[in-house]
Formats: C-alpha cells, sequence, structure tokens
C-alpha cells in the first residue's frame, strides 16, 4: 500500500467536510461503513494540504506533487516540474499559493487559484 497514494480516508474526510449536515461523523463505529472514493497516482504520500475552502487537496508524494478538486478525484494531475521527491506541502490561507520542500532540500513554490 505504501507504493500507492491511497488518500481514500482523506478524501473522504473531505467529503464529510463538505456535506457536514448530511453524514454522520467518522468514529470507530462508523469506520467499517467507509467507500473509498479515489485512488490517486503511483508513489509514496508524504504529506497533504486541503484548500481553505477544503475544495482543493495538494499532496506531496515521493513522485511531486499531486492536486485533486475533491468534488471530482478522478482528476488528479500532477503540478507542473521535473519529477522530484516531495516530502512537505502547505498552502496558503487564500489558497493562492501552493509550496512543496524536496529531500534535494529545494523549496517549489506554484501560484493557484482555486475554482470558485
Amino acid at each position: 500500500m505504501r507504493w500507492r497514494i491511497a488518500i481514500l480516508g482523506l478524501l473522504l474526510t473531505a467529503g464529510l467536510a463538505l456535506a457536514q449536515g448530511d453524514l454522520p461523523p467518522i468514529t470507530p463505529q462508523t469506520a467499517g461503513s467507509l467507500q473509498p472514493l479515489a485512488m490517486l497516482g503511483n508513489g509514496e504520500a508524504n504529506d497533504l494540504a486541503f484548500s481553505p475552502s477544503d475544495k482543493l487537496l495538494a499532496v506531496a508524494t515521493s513522485v511531486g506533487v499531486l492536486y485533486t478538486e475533491t468534488r471530482a478525484p478522478e482528476t488528479t494531475q500532477r503540478l507542473e516540474g521535473a519529477p522530484f521527491y516531495a516530502m512537505r506541502i502547505a498552502m496558503r490561507p487564500d489558497g493562492a499559493q501552493i509550496a512543496a520542500g524536496s529531500t534535494d532540500s529545494t523549496l517549489r513554490i506554484w501560484d493557484h487559484r482555486p475554482a470558485s
């Protein structure tokens, strides 16, 4: 499982956050009923960040930075730039930029304007 980015539970959490009134919270009693929403890419997931609106999920992986709209996780994309081993990721409070730190001691920053 470590070689596939299994962000299933995290996407489920995002879905719950987006539809808080529709679904019960995740508890030990309800955990068994969770259903996978998506598998994102290949590689090892190291860190993740949700946009302030919870509409975007960015994931630091061993093959770069992947991002997806939480309501359409099948449309995962990789941020431009050479593949690199991303260890950490952060998003500005307004969601306009994504920053990722890698194992080669570099920091990459991308502009991003989330869909409204």
